[in-house]
């Protein structure tokens, strides 16, 4: 609503300046955008570069609703049995979005529109009476007087605009946007970039948009602009425009109003894909975790049979984990990968943990990124992590450094590069009861590990391997919820698996890291680990782990 207000008077320059015919005519050059403008401005008031908006505001919402519902149902229809759209597909999908919302709500939305744009009247002199007073009473005399089928006057050419600009745009963004996160590993596992950076992109592919259907829109404006002729058809009146158009000022005619119309659309664009993917997220959100705010409250004490080393497993985003641990013989603690700083620290608050550390698996930004605003809260904390790139870090750990939590909780750092040459996982063991965790972070999930983003097959061979010689009965609390994703890719492996069956099956029934699996699972399911196996040497075709490795995760990264 707030970019139509802000572009609106662009638009109206833009339709101006497509419908002038009367200075080619007389010999004389087309007034330039801001010449087109400021006459507006000098005959009509500022006011007049606000001419047709209530149609446009009346329209804004549906129109937006209609685009990218049916983008994702049309995106939905075309996908493969993994729920992947190649380019191609999207370009389709977008294709028939712009087609749909043209149908169902901008033709007539324009037609009004362009008739209120092309009023002439000045809004400051009361004995000028425009004909269309506002939206309503343009469509209503419209409607009466030339009847309902002339607010549909150009749909096919609104549709052929709508669509090639929707195909373009939602194209070019979605491959922009796996290009940025193919270049910042940081945001690729969410799959989400910062605001700023959907501004850009979403400014960028707006702007192809206007370009690739410039004739088509001066030619739909001035169709619209005018009432039917009798006995006029949609494919005379085309050709009659088109061909006048030609002849009379030339090809460069068809390409009026193109500055402002890319600097309507892009800037609109740059916003509503930003508020798209926010949107987005918040639905997505709202799927994985029905209830935003709830915390697990000891979920580990009751469902892992951890009776003295207490383990609060928290939702971040729509996958992420954060943790508390809790000695409880000392009451204090540790936080691990705090990035919603603020629900976390509520936790804390009201389990009252006195916090000693905050561990950092990786410097991601989607686990290291909550450090400082959780230092604010409690500023006495050592926060450790791999490397200095982990923000807020005190400690910097090594492979086989030890420190404790609490009275009883001795913590062993374990160097696994690979997902990122920092990539810590951190080996908590009670030396009362004996319990042991590992937090593993981005390294291994259940049933899976993470992408190589800073390494090699060699290097997360190397560091699964390690993880692996930790006593079975170790609990693997890890830093995303892709269980039914790794699952589901380790049955396409070992379809005759019986243990990834079982596991398949408890992912529906939610979130498997507060099952508690163990090491012991892990070699069970895991075709990650389990490279010696004859059913994964005969899918990978190879006996060589390192070269297995590197094809599993080629495999899984399109799977």
């Amino acid at each position: 609503m707030a970019e139509a207000c802000i572009c609106h008077p662009l638009d109206t320059i833009k339709v101006r300046m497509q419908l002038t015919r009367s200075r080619k005519l007389a010999g004389l050059p087309p007034l330039s955008f801001y010449a087109t403008g400021r006459q507006i401005v000098a005959k009509e008031t500022p006011l007049g570069l606000y001419k047709g908006l209530g149609a446009v505001i009346g329209g804004i919402v549906p129109k937006m609703a209609i685009r990218f519902a049916s983008f994702e149902m049309y995106k939905g229809f075309f996908a493969d049995s993994q729920g992947k759209t190649g380019p191609g597909k999207v370009f389709i999908s977008g294709l028939l979005a712009g087609a749909t919302e043209a149908v169902a709500v901008v033709t007539p939305m324009e037609v009004v529109k362009i008739r209120l744009q092309a009023q002439l009247h000045s809004l400051s002199d009361p004995s000028e009476v425009p004909k269309y007073r506002n939206a309503a009473h343009a469509a209503y005399r419209i409607v009466g007087e030339e009847g309902l089928g002339t607010l549909y006057r150009g749909v096919g050419l609104t549709a052929l605009r709508q669509a090639t600009n929707q195909g373009v745009n939602f194209t070019a963004y979605q491959e922009f946007k796996k290009l940025a996160l193919n270049l910042q590993p940081a945001f690729q596992e969410a799959g989400e970039l910062p605001s700023y950076q959907t501004l850009v992109l979403g400014l960028v592919s707006g702007a192809m948009g206007p370009f690739s259907n410039a004739p088509i829109d001066t030619i739909k404006t001035r169709i619209q602009k005018a009432s039917k002729a009798p006995g006029e058809t949609a494919i005379s009146r085309f050709m009659k425009v088109a061909g006048d158009m030609f002849r009379e000022e030339g090809a460069k005619a068809f390409y009026k109003g193109i500055t402002p119309r890319v600097l309507r659309v892009a800037p609109g664009q740059a916003i509503v894909f930003t508020v798209y993917e926010k949107v987005k997220g918040a639905i997505e959100n709202l799927k994985a975790s029905p209830v935003e705010d709830t915390s697990y409250d000891a979920s580990f004490a009751t469902l892992s049979t951890l009776e003295r080393m207490k383990i609060t497993p928290i939702k971040a985003r729509s996958d992420n984990w954060m943790y508390i641990i809790q000695d409880t013989n000392s009451k204090k603690g540790a936080v691990v990968d705090p990035f919603n700083a603020e629900k976390i620290s509520a936790e804390v608050a009201k389990q009252g943990v006195e916090v000693t550390h905050l561990i950092t698996t990786h410097h991601h930004y989607d686990h290291a990124g909550g450090n400082k605003d959780f230092v604010k809260n409690f500023p006495n904390v050592v926060v450790t992590g791999g490397s200095n790139e982990c923000e807020g870090v005190t400690q910097i750990v090594k492979d086989g450094e030890t420190f404790k939590i609490g009275d009883d909780l001795e913590v062993t750092c374990i160097h696994t590069p690979c997902h990122t040459q920092d990539s810590i996982c951190y080996y908590v063991v009670d030396k009362k009861s004996d319990e042991k965790v590992v937090f593993t972070g981005d390294t291994l999930f259940t049933a899976g590990c993470g992408r190589f983003f800073e390494g090699t097959p060699e290097e997360m061979h190397s560091s699964l391997q390690k993880l692996m010689k930790l006593p079975e009965t170790t609990k693997v609390l890890n830093g995303h919820e892709y269980t039914a994703g790794s699952a589901k890719f380790g049955a396409h492996v070992e379809p005759k698996n019986e243990s990834i069956q079982t596991l398949l099956k408890a992912t529906e029934q939610g979130d498997c890291v507060l099952n508690g699996y163990t090491i012991g699972d892990e070699k069970r399911w895991n075709v990650f680990v389990r490279l010696g196996e004859k059913s994964v040497q005969e899918y990978t075709r190879t006996v060589d782990p390192v070269t297995a490795m590197g094809v599993l995760r080629e495999k899984k990264n399109s799977f």
